[in-house]
């Protein structure tokens, strides 16, 4: 195994044909394994061994080309070029990381602000201005016409 440990794995009959199954886990990682073979008898005295080796291929799209594709990478920046997306060469990275280090962009975030009765001073002492006054009239009122 690529990480060098050792699994036994145990052979059974099947008709006149032995077999055997591999945990998918054991062979999950990309590398060179080897397989080990060794035939005892019944009584535990050796008949032979045989070693073989194989290769489990790491099949990922993506690292199928490990080069750069600079027509690529131009076109994801023009489309996030209104975002700040642009394309730099590797040369130009470290000045404009110390850009950004020493002149950090500002983002400015508008958060939407409903209005609420009562969410500053003035709202919430005018509701209780008008609500005393109703009350007021209404006493008044009813005093005037001797419902109270």
């Amino acid at each position: 195994f690529p990480n060098r440990l050792k699994e036994k794995i145990n052979i059974v009959p099947s008709g006149d044909k032995y077999f055997c199954e591999v945990n998918p886990e054991l062979i999950a990682e990309a590398g060179l394994y080897e397989i080990e073979l060794v035939a005892k008898n019944s009584d535990g005295a050796l008949i032979g061994n045989a070693n073989r080796q194989f290769v489990v291929i790491d099949r990922d799209k993506e690292k199928s080309n490990p080069a750069a594709n600079p027509e690529q990478l131009n076109r994801l920046a023009a489309q996030t070029a209104e975002f700040g997306g642009k394309a730099i060469v590797p040369q130009d990275l470290g000045p404009l990381l110390d850009d950004y280090i020493n002149n950090p962009p500002m983002t400015k975030i508008e958060i939407p602000m409903k209005w609420q009765l009562g969410g500053t001073f003035w709202d919430a002492a005018g509701f209780l201005m008008g609500f005393v006054t109703l009350l007021s009239i209404e006493w008044v009122l009813r005093k005037k016409w001797g419902l109270v």
